[in-house]
């Protein structure tokens, strides 16, 4: 009787050598290995390391933490009057142009002048290109000591150390009662008291006059006093002397009848008087 395919003997041994063959294999690649694939060659030193994974670095330590002062707040006063300290600093510029203060009585305060073509001015106008910040402290009838009392409210106050110059032009004067000594000491004083504040200080000789309204029957020998008086000792106590009199406009008591230069009171300049005023004037200004 024929064998079927399944039942031959040697088809059996072929099944069952191709079983085993199967579950061998199976079981070697149940415990890691495999029956075609070549071993791995042995991890090195260098394969190893390859293969680990990276050491995390440690974390940085935070940066230092800056010091902070911690400033206590200003109650509210002190806030607020600081902040007008500082809000008035920023709105107040600092002065630093020259400064020329011109001081005494009625000539400097123009009696007699047209157009404002006083002394002042006219001083100002000649001292060009330069240009300085100007005041004006006059009144007619101030005299010396007058002038003295109200300086250190009135006049030092406007002084200003930032400025390149701080220059103060005095016309004085005489009192009836000063007899030229008097008028003297107290001009020197002025001059001292507003040099030790910082001036520097020009002072004027004084003009004749002609006119019984402005006039005492010494007053010529009373400015001839003076007059001589300041010429001597001038370095003393002033930065320069202003010796209007030397000019023969102003400076005799004939002149003062001249109208070209002397106003019909026979005591205050025309407009051309108060420029020879002027010239003389700026001439002692430029050696400050």
């Amino acid at each position: 009787m024929a064998l079927s395919p399944l039942t031959h003997p040697l088809t059996r041994r072929r099944l069952l050598c191709s079983a085993a063959t199967t579950t061998i294999g199976l079981l070697a690649v149940a415990c890691g290995g495999t029956t075609d694939t070549p071993a791995p060659p042995p991890a090195t030193a260098t394969t190893m390391a390859s293969a680990l994974p990276p050491i995390p670095s440690a974390a940085a330590p935070p940066a230092a933490t800056a010091a902070r002062t911690i400033t206590p707040p200003l109650p509210q006063a002190a806030a607020t009057a600081a902040r007008a300290a500082t809000s008035s600093a920023a709105a107040t510029p600092v002065p630093t142009a020259p400064f020329l203060v011109f001081v005494g009585s009625s000539m400097t305060n123009g009696t007699g002048a047209t157009g404002g073509n006083t002394y002042p001015q006219q001083t100002i106008a000649r001292l060009q290109p330069t240009m300085y910040d100007t005041k004006v402290f006059a009144g007619g009838g101030r005299s010396i000591t007058a002038l003295s009392m109200s300086a250190p409210d009135q006049i030092d106050p406007a002084y200003a150390a930032t400025r390149s110059k701080d220059i103060l032009v005095l016309e004085t004067d005489l009192t009836a009662d000063g007899g030229g000594e008097k008028d003297y000491a107290d001009t020197s004083a002025f001059c001292t008291a507003r040099k030790a504040v910082g001036w520097r200080v020009v002072v004027l000789t004084i003009l004749p006059r002609s006119g019984a309204r402005y006039t005492w029957p010494t007053f010529e020998a009373d400015r001839v006093t003076m007059n001589d008086t300041l010429r001597a000792n001038w370095r003393g106590f002033a930065d320069a002397l202003a010796d209007i009199t030397v000019a023969p406009q102003l400076g005799t008591v004939a002149a003062t009848k001249d109208p070209r230069y002397f106003n019909t009171d026979g005591t205050h300049p025309t407009d051309a008087g108060y420029a020879i005023m002027a010239d003389i004037v700026a001439a002692a200004i430029r050696t400050l």
